[in-house]
């Protein structure tokens, strides 16, 4: 099948639902064998949306920023979640950071060399204000996407998005012989 089905799950994360070929039965169209899929998996899902891949996006750097839009544009991204998630990213890249400067700091301290000393320390201070940091200029998820402090270039690629991302597609077989369609499946959160 081409085309995905987009929920809202009870939290409010949008959901992917990727059927496979297989789930498609024979003489079965493409729209029957959705609504089929929809009505087993999703029976507590008030509204889905059917779209193509193609209208997914594919950068999933704030993917939990996501939510359901409409026929039109059914991906809507979210730019204050970005803004907040990026918040957080930045606050565990400068706690990983400061971590590694602590210890830069006693190899300074033991070699007494107090240029070395002043750096650390005003880096550390900038990094322990990156709550503070200014991202009212973002007016776009790459925009803030790609807004980290040069004192944290280093240690930003800690963070992988393609883990949270599980591209399996829902197949009959997903299922065991005890299970209901509408009790489990492969959703991608």
């Amino acid at each position: 099948m081409n085309r995905r089905l987009l929920y809202e799950d009870d939290d409010g994360n949008l959901r992917i639902l990727m059927p496979s070929l297989e789930y498609q039965q024979p003489r079965e169209t493409e729209e029957e064998a959705l609504s089929r899929l929809a009505a087993g998996l999703l029976p507590s899902v008030a509204e889905f949306l059917v779209c193509r891949p193609e209208n997914i996006p594919t950068d999933l750097t704030f993917r939990k920023a996501w939510k359901k839009g409409d026929p039109h544009e059914p991906v809507k991204i979210d730019l204050d979640l970005c803004l907040e998630i990026h918040r957080e990213r930045l606050s565990l890249a400068s706690a990983r950071k400061i971590a590694l400067l602590n210890h830069e700091l006693e190899l300074a301290l033991e070699r007494d060399d107090l240029p070395t000393q002043v750096a650390i320390r005003k880096t550390k201070q900038i990094l322990r204000n990156i709550h503070e940091m200014n991202l009212t200029h973002c007016k776009t998820p790459e925009d803030v996407k790609h807004c980290i402090p040069r004192e944290l270039r280093e240690v930003w690629d800690f963070y992988n998005p393609a883990k949270e991302q599980s591209n399996e597609p829902v197949t009959p077989s997903s299922f065991s012989s005890n299970d209901s369609p509408g009790s489990r499946g492969s959703s991608n959160s």
